[in-house]
């Protein structure tokens, strides 16, 4: 007789799931909050998506447990939309991949890389950069959720018109692409990305592919560290330190 191992959730996902009970729950639920402002919310699991097909067996997870999804994919979220009482917190911080097509300049990367201090540092040996936000480690997800208004906005436009194309897991659990000739999934919804119901919001965001600018004359690269510091009497940044990464501005 042959035995036939026994599929748990977690021997599901490549990723780790944490429920309330385990340990290492808590640095899961809030271990990746950037500005130490805690919820008192406290999903029922939180999944460490390390690949795509995470994202696809985490929503189908939380559908089949009737929970809905939370996504967090830089940790900026001020008020930590991701973390829910009723939700599956799918949290994609593990989960990180670029790579540029130099025949057709586009860039697919994943919603949790840092716009500054990976996407840009990454584009930067190519001679192109992506119109990232104010903060270089925020990561692309939610800066393009919010439409993408950064240095650079008022010239070259909001970053998410630079979208050409989005891969969602949409809320029944499958993998669809959203571009110019299909924005709808096979069951006639928006592939957007949003926390909600897992039987009737929309679903997540797996990978964007953008198209990055080439990088102009005028484009000044200003490390964090040789930013100069403010005197006395001028308003003080918030942090007494940036991590040593490279941001731009262009014109």
């Amino acid at each position: 007789m042959i035995d036939i191992p026994t599929i748990t959730a977690n021997t599901r996902f490549t990723g780790t799931l944490f429920e309330r009970d385990d340990e290492g729950y808590e640095n899961a639920r809030v271990g990746r909050v950037l500005h130490s402002r805690y919820p008192d919310r406290f999903p029922p699991a939180v999944l460490m998506a390390e690949i795509e097909n995470d994202i696809v067996e985490g929503v189908r997870f939380a559908r089949e447990r009737g929970w809905k999804v939370g996504i967090r994919s830089g940790g900026h979220s001020f008020p930590v939309w991701g973390v829910r009482d009723d939700a599956l917190l799918i949290d994609l911080g593990g989960y990180k991949e670029i790579s540029l097509d130099e025949n057709t300049g586009i860039v697919s990367v994943t919603p949790s890389v840092q716009g500054g201090s990976e996407l840009g540092v990454y584009l930067e040996q190519f001679g192109r950069f992506f119109p990232g936000g104010p903060c270089p480690t925020v990561g692309i997800g939610g800066f393009l959720l919010q439409g993408g208004m950064g240095w650079n906005h008022r010239g070259w436009g909001w970053a998410s018109e630079q979208v050409l194309a989005i891969d969602v897991v949409t809320a029944d659990g499958d993998l669809v692409r959203a571009d110019a000739e299909q924005t709808r999934t096979s069951s006639g919804r928006p592939a957007e990305r949003g926390p909600g119901s897992a039987g009737s919001s929309p679903g997540s965001t797996s990978r964007p592919d953008c198209y990055p600018r080439l990088l102009p004359g005028r484009c000044r690269f200003i490390p964090w560290s040789g930013m100069p510091r403010f005197s006395s009497g001028s308003p003080k940044p918030r942090r007494t330190s940036r991590p040593a990464s490279t941001w731009s501005r262009c014109r």
